[in-house]
């Protein structure tokens, strides 16, 4: 526990080979291939507001799905050529592409075991799923119309080496879709890095206040499940990860020492009006 506390306050680089054996194993113990969306979520604190319409299949991930619905949300996908960067166990990808009708889908991760989970259980003819490294994607320059990231880029090494891969791989007026955490102290350090990396912000939205009612709304679901199929020598462990209440994971959302972001970016500042 102490380990996984310590690697969320080191340096990328230093955590990031921890990181991916930790996501590596954490997919393992996934006997039931419940897990398909490892995100926060997210819930409208408007409650005027339009919630997304989902299949009854997907209604038990809809904070999940609802974090993706904000990240793209105005963003008309339908047609385009889209990537996302850190799909984890799919559920993104697959709800994207079943949704949002991209002409095209890919999904890279750095986790082996994750890329073979969503080969077997996100068939579609739209969506595809490989290994890549976010520090040096596997495309050719200009291959896609938008690139997604949702809280993934916080475990990279170098989060200029990534920003400028997605730079590279988006094609003229392409948009980047990126939402993560942050602590308050270097929310301004990531926006100077999507700056010099050549981005222009079409918006910007603070939506900690988002994520942790939808963390205290499913709070009850997650430690349902962990408590069902974990084994006990890893529940602790696994409700620190989902950021359950009690756990510092969760402090940090509620006294406010991390800040969570969310940005529709412009590669040359020409990008659609959302």
């Amino acid at each position: 526990m102490r380990t996984l506390d310590l690697v969320y306050r080191l340096a990328p680089a230093a955590g990031k080979l921890l990181i991916k054996t930790w996501y590596q194993h954490m997919s393992r113990l996934d006997r039931d291939a419940e897990m398909i969306f490892m995100n926060y979520g997210y819930a409208d604190t408007n409650s005027s507001v339009s919630k997304p319409v989902l299949e009854e299949a997907d209604e038990a991930d809809r904070y999940c799905i609802q974090l993706y619905h904000h990240v793209v949300g105005g963003v008309d996908l339908e047609g385009l050529d889209v990537l996302e960067v850190g799909c984890g166990r799919g559920g993104g990808a697959s709800y994207m592409t079943r949704y949002l009708k991209p002409g095209s889908m890919i999904g890279v991760d750095v986790a082996d075991n994750a890329v073979s989970f969503c080969v077997e259980h996100h068939m579609h003819d739209r969506l595809a799923f490989r290994y890549g490294d976010a520090e040096a994607l596997p495309f050719p320059d200009n291959s896609f119309d938008a690139i997604v990231n949702v809280e993934s880029s916080h475990c990279y090494g170098s989060m200029r080496r990534f920003l400028d891969e997605v730079y590279r791989c988006l094609r003229p007026d392409g948009l980047f879709l990126f939402a993560d955490r942050r602590d308050r102290k270097h929310v301004d350090i990531v926006r100077g890095q999507l700056r010099r990396a050549g981005f222009d912000v079409v918006r910007e939205r603070n939506i900690t206040g988002n994520i942790l009612m939808a963390l205290d709304l499913d709070d009850e679901r997650k430690l349902s499940k962990i408590d069902e199929g974990v084994p006990w020598l890893f529940r602790k462990v696994f409700k620190q990860f989902a950021a359950t209440r009690g756990t510092s994971l969760h402090r940090a959302f509620q006294n406010r020492s991390w800040e969570y972001l969310s940005f529709v970016l412009s590669k040359n500042g020409r990008g659609r009006a959302v």
